[in-house]
């Protein structure tokens, strides 16, 4: 049996297209919708209030999409059932480089167990894929990030990047 193992770096770059927040179905406790991409470089900015402490029954859901001829098509990339404590520490602290932004999202897992309610907000963030998968399609991808208390939408947003080919 031979196994390889492939330790290359990916060969692209993202870039923000835009950003929706949207309410819960009943109340919404998690609230996106202060955050806006802005300007040329096409930063996010903004704000998002989480209206409770975001505790082990506050669960994410995340869905990719790929856009194939005008219609959105979903991709193996999916996230579900997970905790804020397991967002921030298996994801966001991972695969987002929180040293090319500025932001009073905890910069440690421990501030995600839980994550206090309160307003966060981002300053001039751009995303970085140099953690990101070694492979990713090329176009245009949408992220839709669905919170849960009770199995109820309590709030969300959708992120929508370019994926293009790394410039040298």
């Amino acid at each position: 049996m031979m196994i390889t193992l492939c330790f290359c770096r990916n060969n692209y770059d993202a870039r923000f297209e835009s950003i929706v927040g949207f309410e819960g179905e009943g109340e919404t406790l998690v609230d996106f919708r202060g955050l806006k991409i802005i300007g040329r470089e096409r930063v996010l900015n903004g704000s998002s209030f989480f209206a409770v402490d975001a505790t082990d029954d506050l669960k994410v859901f995340c869905k990719v999409f790929t856009q194939e001829v005008g219609v959105w098509v979903p991709m193996i990339y999916e996230v579900r059932n997970i905790t804020t404590c397991e967002l921030g520490e298996g994801y966001f602290l991972k695969y987002v480089r929180t040293d090319n932004v500025t932001s009073n999202f905890p910069k440690t897992a421990a501030g995600y167990c839980p994550l206090r309610k309160g307003e966060y907000w981002f300053s001039k963030w751009t995303p970085n894929t140099d953690k990101w998968v070694a492979y990713l399609k090329r176009g245009h991808l949408k992220f839709r990030f669905e919170f849960k208390k009770n199995e109820i939408v309590i709030g969300g947003f959708e992120l929508m990047l370019e994926v293009f080919d790394r410039r040298s």
